[in-house]
């Protein structure tokens, strides 16, 4: 309904006062156009039930009303805002589909983040992301893909086979009915309007699919797909307007880019292989490399802004079905050390009666 609402009109937003009806007040106000928005806050009540149950009357809601704010600029703050957050290691992390690699991240993807996405020929990366993707949409958030690389009904019967860990061809008359039913509504969007791509065109459709869609992914399927595959200059332009994308719309960008062709193992796999330019490994916030060892699949954490860099993931890489998955056979590895996920200090909350 975003859309339909006209432009000279103002719009209060009264969510829960909790963490996360600001949250969603906030996104919410993004999505409309903070100038036209306005926070209204019910002190001391969650909501504005819970003010008419304790005897308020029109009057005082519209008291509310008239004294709500606009809401903050995003991404405008007085350092004095944040400290709570960092008090209570309370910064946006996105869990990932692999509980390994979310404890090794420290609870999540951070968001606004842009996330480079490698390996060599067939070792999974578009796996990987579609993994990636499918398990921020299993939760509810909205995601949007472009795959330039495959088409677009390999990649539904991909995203199927991840979701329902199954191979496509064993479905049954059971399954599609289950499917049709729970797929109605699945968060998942994949764009094919783009054959190649220009910036402007990928902004104009993260912009629309925020607005219309609340979408908090998007995934590039890959970077190799540019007018001047070679020309460095270009690619980092690219990288640098994709991590101004993860924090223009408050999501996170995820990038796939192939790697150069070197000698040695997978397992030597750094940011100077990145193809294209040394940007690529710069300005981006997380880079993860997928490859295959004979011990087994892994995902190599090579760098990480807010986590420690340099292990080695442990999965099980089901090829069949595109399912990665972890593997508690194995153990996370720091070079040659074994490493413990770290602890997550989470937020205790006091219970209300």
């Amino acid at each position: 309904w975003v859309k339909h609402i006209p432009e000279n009109v103002k719009v209060y937003i009264c969510f829960d006062n909790d963490e996360p009806g600001r949250d969603a007040a906030d996104k919410l106000a993004e999505r409309i156009g903070i100038e036209r928005c306005y926070n209204v806050v019910i002190p001391d009540c969650k909501d504005a039930y819970e003010l008419l149950i304790r005897g308020g009357i029109n009057s005082d809601f519209q008291i509310l009303l008239d004294n709500a704010p606009k809401f903050k600029i995003k991404d405008v703050y007085k350092i004095s805002e944040i400290f709570d957050k960092l008090k209570n290691n309370r910064l946006d992390r996105i869990k990932t589909f692999s509980d390994v690699l979310t404890a090794h991240l420290n609870g999540g993807i951070p968001n606004q983040s842009l996330v480079t996405i490698s390996g060599r020929t067939g070792q999974g990366k578009s796996t990987l992301l579609l993994n990636m993707m499918v398990g921020h949409a299993d939760e509810g958030r909205p995601v949007l893909l472009v795959s330039l690389e495959n088409d677009l009904y390999f990649t539904i019967q991909r995203i199927l086979e991840i979701k329902y860990k199954k191979v496509y061809n064993e479905f049954t008359k059971k399954d599609w009915k289950a499917i049709y039913e729970e797929m109605a509504d699945y968060p998942f969007y994949v764009d094919t309007s783009m054959d190649t791509y220009t910036m402007d065109k990928i902004e104009k459709v993260v912009d629309q699919a925020k607005k219309t869609l609340g979408i908090q992914f998007f995934g590039f399927d890959h970077i190799g797909f540019i007018p001047n595959r070679d020309d460095a200059k270009e690619i980092s332009q690219m990288v640098r307007e994709f991590k101004m994308l993860a924090r223009k719309y408050n999501i996170i960008v995820y990038m796939i880019s192939h790697v150069r062709k070197v000698m040695g193992g997978n397992s030597d796999l750094s940011t100077e292989e990145l193809k294209g330019a040394a940007s690529i490994g710069q300005d981006s916030d997380i880079v993860l490399f997928i490859y295959g060892t004979r011990s087994g699949h892994e995902i190599s954490i090579d760098k990480a802004r807010m986590s420690r860099s340099k292990l080695r993931i442990p999965v099980v890489f089901n090829g069949d079905m595109g399912i990665i998955s972890d593997d508690p056979d194995r153990s996370v590895k720091q070079y040659d050390e074994t490493v413990d996920a770290p602890v997550v200090k989470e937020e205790v909350k006091e219970l209300e009666y």
